[in-house]
């Protein structure tokens, strides 16, 4: 049996529907050390220099919004790697990667780099590399 992990070429829908609900669980197990009050929050893991930085963006009733990313810093300037807007959909139990971008400090999440010109490609492709990231950062 095939399962959306596995799949890493074109996405069907029902594949990405899958990621979206897994990403969700990730999502809520990653978030969930995080006080309802908070607004922003940095995790160290024992196996990362830098800290995730995690900033509320919007909270509604059904939904919430972060941005999760690393700082690095480049000489005076600092840099968003891998600079991911995660949102929440609590009512379906499902979150997207909702906007991202470059991302070029992480090893892990290159791969993900793409060109594709298919909507439902570029989805799949995102909340994926989302996928992958959550789960290192849950493994950290």
């Amino acid at each position: 049996m095939r399962t959306a992990e596995t799949h890493t070429a074109r996405s069907e829908f029902g594949h990405l529907m899958w990621l979206y609900e897994r990403n969700y669980q990730l999502a809520r197990n990653l978030l969930g050390s995080i006080s309802e009050e908070a607004t922003e929050a940095e995790i160290q893991s024992k196996n990362d220099d830098l800290a995730l930085s995690i900033t509320l963006l919007d909270r509604q009733r059904h939904t919430e919004t972060w941005h999760l990313t690393y700082w690095f810093h480049d000489g005076d300037s600092e840099i968003a790697d891998p600079d991911i807007e995660l949102k929440l959909y609590h009512d379906t139990k499902q979150a997207e990667c909702w906007r991202v971008g470059n991302h070029d400090h992480l090893e892990l999440l290159r791969a993900f780099k793409t060109e594709a010109t298919d909507a439902l490609e570029r989805k799949w492709q995102r909340n994926m590399m989302l996928h992958k990231w959550l789960q290192y950062l849950l493994q950290s």
